[in-house]
């Protein structure tokens, strides 16, 4: 009745199609999340639909992470709080988003084991692609003002900024965790290492700054579960970012050159 570690844990497409269709499903979702919004909720409906038909067909009881309780919680009282609201029906209405959270068990379900590594090599992957794209508008194209600022092929600079500020979280992630495999591309550290120049770049070109906290929060965080010793270098990132914002305002201002 309950998911079997085996099956968490298989390669990334063994298993029955439906199962596979499910993981394909998820993995569009990942990598069109970064690039377009329309797209992206298409393969999450298809990827949701999957993982009914999988949980019906094989009699499966959903498992969900601890840390999910807390998101069900926020949950409730978001829903408490529309449903005592001035205007009940609106506020319901825009609760629709709290659906999102129902990637947290799909992805427990599907993207465990040695399955995560696939996965986070495409969202790291399919990031630094989103990645070129602002950095060529911000070069090429002149998106270099706070008129006019880089959003990849997303519909606002804001909404691209956080996507790379999550990317860049997990390819930190795997840096910091991750021991050197030996494929150079879905298990190594090397092509993280390559990529995150690109996402750090294109994070700062953005002028955000709310992103760029998050970032140096996310990092801190990680720092702190691998080695709270490794929190000295922390002042030295806060300083860096102040000297990344001042250089960033003196291009948009036109004083550096």
């Amino acid at each position: 009745m309950t998911t079997t570690t085996t099956a968490l844990q298989a390669p990334l497409f063994r298993g029955d199609k439906l199962e596979v269709v499910t993981i394909s499903a998820l993995l569009g979702f990942l990598a069109a999340s970064q690039l377009s919004v329309a797209p992206a909720y298409i393969m999450l409906a298809i990827t949701f639909a999957c993982w009914a038909a999988v949980v019906s067909v094989n009699h499966e009881r959903i498992q969900v992470p601890a840390m999910f309780w807390w998101l069900a919680a926020y949950g409730g009282v978001t829903v408490f709080s529309a449903l005592n609201s001035v205007d009940p029906t609106v506020s319901l209405v825009d609760c629709k988003q709290l659906v999102l959270f129902l990637i947290v068990p799909v992805v427990y379900r599907f993207a465990r084991g040695s399955r995560a590594l696939t996965f986070a090599t495409v969202i790291i992957s399919v990031g630094a692609l989103s990645a070129l794209i602002g950095i060529a508008q911000f070069g090429l194209l002149h998106f270099d003002n706070l008129n006019q600022r880089p959003h990849g092929s997303l519909s606002h600079y804001m909404t691209y900024s956080g996507v790379l500020m999550l990317v860049a979280c997990a390819a930190a992630a795997r840096l910091v965790f991750r021991r050197q495999g030996t494929h150079f591309f879905g298990g190594s550290r090397t092509w993280t290492v390559l990529v995150m120049p690109a996402l750090i770049v294109a994070l700062a070109l953005t002028f955000t700054r709310s992103a760029w906290v998050g970032l140096v929060a996310g990092v801190g965080v990680l720092i702190v579960l691998k080695d709270r010793r490794l929190l000295a270098g922390i002042p030295v990132a806060i300083l860096y970012t102040f000297f990344l914002d001042y250089f960033i305002r003196g291009i948009t201002s036109g004083s550096v050159k």
